[in-house]
């Protein structure tokens, strides 16, 4: 999907009844999450949720897209304050009043005070000279940073400030064609910029040297005889169950795609869910039950019929139709608790019958299991 820097995007997956829905504000190499608070009026305010995700993840992740808000224009008042999140750090903005603003991070700067984007008037413009910034990402930012370097300032000498003097000043504004007492504002943007950048390289060595410590692929995912499916980070054990249509979606984009792009996009759904340890899951009993069982010289089978619980592949039949089916039980005697788990054709290819037709092969398993 082709947007704009600022534009803001609501995505959906799913069907009629199991829709969901996000919206997101597009940045220059992909998307910030926005969750809807309420609105006031008829402004709608949001709440940041999370930090940038690559663009492919999220796209992937779901079946459509729609611009809510478009992007912001030079000139004109901007439509959304929330789009000023998708602009790169630097972007020159004029209030109603004249005042300079500048964009950074998750908010704008005025008046040496980060401000976020709820407090900024939609009457508010991008500098006609920022038409650069918004299509081809240079900035005021990048630029003077350029010129710092240039004059031999390196980047640890700018995060500890840089002390410009009065021609200093004047040289900066005739080159990037602002006032010169806009220039202490925009050398403390910066100044907050590389120090934002030191510390996601920061993180990201730490959490890259974390991961190659650990399994080589950081996602997985599993999926039952219902196809639904289960994302799993082996980083901290979070889990995220995704079902219906949105798991046959998945299950496509996996055919296609990069795996681990595209389970990631499910990581800030994902939450901490403790293992079942009395209820093995379905995928582990068919796989089990597929297994023949060896029985030692030393053993019998009574210990076998005397199990409580297990899970038996058994032959069905319905008229022409025939197959293989799977069954669980738990229990013994009266109390004996039988369900078919997963019903397959002489193939192996999982079936999906009428309840008529499965309460028929829900008595050939209990005829096949046996009652005590």
């Amino acid at each position: 999907m082709s947007v704009k820097p600022g534009t803001i995007v609501a995505f959906r997956r799913g069907g009629d009844f199991d829709q969901v829905t996000h919206q997101f504000v597009r940045t220059q190499e992909g998307y910030i999450r926005l969750n809807p608070t309420y609105k006031d009026k008829g402004v709608q305010f949001y709440d940041v949720a999370g930090d940038e995700q690559p663009a492919m993840a999220v796209e992937s992740a779901y079946d459509s897209g729609s611009i809510v808000t478009p992007a912001p224009e030079p000139g004109k008042p901007i439509t959304s304050p929330y789009g000023l999140l998708g602009l790169p750090d630097g972007t020159k903005l004029i209030s109603p009043t004249g005042k300079t603003m500048i964009k950074q991070g998750k908010g704008v700067i005025a008046d040496g005070k980060l401000f976020e984007p709820r407090y900024v008037s939609d009457s508010c413009r991008i500098a006609e000279s920022e038409e650069g910034v918004i299509g081809h990402g240079g900035n005021l930012l990048d630029r003077l940073h350029h010129m710092l370097t240039r004059a031999g300032v390196q980047d640890g000498e700018i995060i500890n400030g840089p002390s410009l003097t009065e021609a200093g000043n004047q040289k900066v504004a005739r080159a990037l064609d602002i006032g010169v007492e806009e220039v202490p504002a925009l050398v403390r943007s910066l100044v907050a910029k590389l120090r934002d950048d030191q510390t996601r390289f920061d993180e990201m060595a730490e959490e890259f040297a974390t991961i190659t410590e650990g399994p080589e692929e950081r996602f997985t995912f599993e999926m039952d005889y219902l196809k639904n499916v289960t994302v799993t980070d082996s980083l901290n054990g979070k889990k995220c169950f995704v079902r219906g249509s949105q798991a046959v979606a998945l299950l496509n984009r996996l055919k296609g795609g990069n795996t681990q792009q595209v389970l990631s996009a499910y990581e800030p759904m994902m939450e901490s869910q403790e293992p079942l340890e009395d209820e093995p899951s379905y995928v582990s009993v068919i796989e089990a039950a597929k297994k023949p069982k060896m029985i030692a010289l030393d053993e019998s089978f009574d210990e076998e019929i005397a199990a409580s619980h297990g899970a038996y592949n058994f032959h069905w039949r319905l008229g022409r139709k025939h197959g293989f089916a799977t069954a669980r039980f738990k229990g013994r005697g009266k109390d004996m608790d039988i369900k078919v788990i997963s019903v397959r054709d002489p193939e192996g290819e999982t079936l999906e019958l009428p309840d008529e037709q499965m309460e028929a092969i829900h008595e050939q398993a209990v005829l096949f299991i046996g009652e005590e």
